[in-house]
């Protein structure tokens, strides 16, 4: 994925993620298919909310493998808004994370892992800490759970900043990803724009520590869960 792209092309509706392949059905159909297509059935999976390219096929295949079959759900989830993660990735993007915020609603999606997926996909979030957030899917009887970063949400001075991306109905502030990465290289000084910080953190010529401790100076730490 190029840094400016993230968090990638995602889906509109629910969809099944068939070996590389979307397929797209309605949540309801899906135990039939994962049972149709000789795959683990939906019962035992762990729902998880992803709020960021883990509703991107493409990232989803490049995580559990270009064989696995991942249902997806879109859901609307109301207190909560996808925002920038208070660091950059090695490959030069600035990732999301969950915020809790009573006037935001935001839509989402729901993946649902098996076992094994679930374990791949948990050692690709270093920067996070999975959190129960209750039943938010109808038709789903288990609770979900989400990624938290752990640095907290950047913050340029005007509060933390929603994705421009990931569609809400919220008050908070919101910037696209070439926006952000403007805007942390023209605050830090650190390069001449977005694309060139970018590409300086994924080929190291810019010291990734660096922009993480620049970033983390600012940030807005996690409110607590209840």
């Amino acid at each position: 994925m190029a840094p400016t792209t993230y968090p990638g092309k995602v889906p509109d509706g629910d969809y099944l993620l068939v070996a590389g392949t979307v397929e797209h059905r309605p949540f309801s159909s899906m135990g039939l298919r994962l049972d149709e297509l000789g795959q683990r059935p939906l019962r035992g999976r762990s729902a998880v909310l992803a709020v960021g390219s883990n509703a991107s096929p493409a990232r989803l295949a490049d995580k559990c493998g270009v064989d696995a079959a991942v249902p997806v759900a879109r859901v609307r989830v109301e207190g909560w808004a996808a925002v920038y993660s208070a660091h950059i990735s090695a490959y030069g993007s600035i990732a999301s994370t969950l915020w809790a915020d009573l006037e935001s609603m935001t839509s989402l999606a729901v993946a649902f892992f098996d076992s094994d997926q679930l374990r791949l996909v948990d050692d690709t979030e270093p920067n996070y800490r999975r959190v129960d957030l209750g039943k938010l899917v109808d038709g789903w009887q288990g609770t979900v759970t989400g990624y938290r970063s752990h640095r907290g949400a950047l913050n340029f001075g005007g509060g933390v900043i929603r994705l421009s991306e990931v569609p809400a109905d919220s008050p908070l502030i919101s910037m696209t990803q070439v926006e952000v990465l403007d805007e942390v290289a023209r605050l830090s000084g650190l390069a001449r724009d977005g694309s060139a910080l970018a590409k300086g953190v994924a080929t190291d010529v810019i010291p990734r520590p660096q922009i993480l401790d620049w970033m983390a100076s600012g940030k807005s730490e996690q409110p607590p869960l209840d």
